[in-house]
């Protein structure tokens, strides 16, 4: 158990039989309370606020205990719903290409990979995919990419698809996040002109080895 004193302006501690004051590290004019990394009140600083700069100095990492907590930035208010960082990640996961309704038989890879960082609400990724074999069997539907880390919430999202190689008839140029997956679309020509965006079908995926070799980044809301 822990008391501060406002008329001795000191802290104290305590230690089982008695109440004991709170040494300083020898700086009495700064430091009003020091931590060890074993908890002890002396030593090697672990934790130290420093009342002429009023900043807090932690040694380690700042571990948050209850789920929804973090920073609040309430006393600099803006026009947003929220002040609080709740929540960072980083990570890895595994796109797979498959579709939006009967998936393919098999797929084999040369490679596959994904990255993520999620700050608050906002999940920023990049992943690769080059297959090495597509049986088609009965799959039917669209093209896309699954195994994204989070679900998709409200917000605008949007993927950018920006090494593409060794498809069959189109290949990817952007995309489009639906819930755990990536809608893959496609920029079809009609004698050499755009002619708008059309979701990916499955007659586009090359079924041989070395094909379907995808690079691509985004961001969602979650």
């Amino acid at each position: 158990m822990m008391v501060f004193d406002t008329t001795l302006n000191n802290l104290f501690i305590w230690n089982g039989t008695a109440w004991t004051s709170v040494p300083d590290s020898g700086d009495s004019t700064d430091t009003q309370v020091i931590f060890n990394d074993n908890g002890v009140l002396v030593g090697d600083a672990g934790l130290v606020y420093n009342k002429t700069t009023d900043a807090l100095t932690v040694a380690g990492n700042v571990i948050l205990s209850t789920s929804g907590k973090g920073i609040d930035f309430s006393a600099t208010p803006g026009i947003g719903t929220s002040e609080l960082l709740a929540d960072y990640e980083e990570g890895i996961w595994t796109p797979s290409l498959a579709t939006d309704n009967v998936d393919f038989t098999s797929v084999s890879y040369i490679e596959r990979n994904g990255q993520y960082t999620k700050v608050g609400r906002l999940v920023t990724f990049c992943g690769t995919i080059y297959t090495n074999g597509v049986v088609i069997g009965a799959a039917s539907g669209n093209v896309t990419i699954t195994g994204l880390p989070f679900q998709q919430g409200v917000g605008i999202n949007g993927v950018l698809c920006y090494t593409t190689a060794v498809w069959g008839s189109d290949s990817p140029t952007t995309g489009q996040v639906d819930n755990y997956r990536i809608l893959l679309l496609k920029r079809p020509t009609t004698l050499g002109i755009a002619t708008g965006t059309q979701l990916l079908a499955i007659s586009d995926v090359g079924t041989g080895g070395a094909n379907n070799f995808l690079r691509f980044n985004g961001q969602y809301y979650v």
